[in-house]
């Protein structure tokens, strides 16, 4: 089976979501029974038994609270 998570944070962050789902990537990909594909802003995390997707973010003009992000639309797959 392949599994996709997708989270802005994904390999920006060490915080809530993004820590939970790299430990469940991890463990998932690790048992060798399933392809897992992370999506994320951040960058590549050698040793990771999961594939990694980084997706450039831009911020979003006249957002008050400068935490609002969208996809550039681009993005680079790598095979770790």
């Amino acid at each position: 089976m392949r599994i996709l998570f997708a989270l802005p944070g994904l390999h920006r962050f060490g915080r809530g979501a993004e820590v939970v789902f790299e430990s469940i990537a991890q463990q998932i990909a690790a048992a060798g029974n399933h392809q897992v594909t992370l999506v994320g802003s951040g960058e590549v995390r050698p040793g990771r038994a999961y594939d990694f997707v980084h997706v450039p973010l831009f911020r979003e003009s006249g957002s008050s609270t400068g935490r609002s992000f969208r996809s550039s639309g681009t993005s680079s797959c790598t095979r770790n």
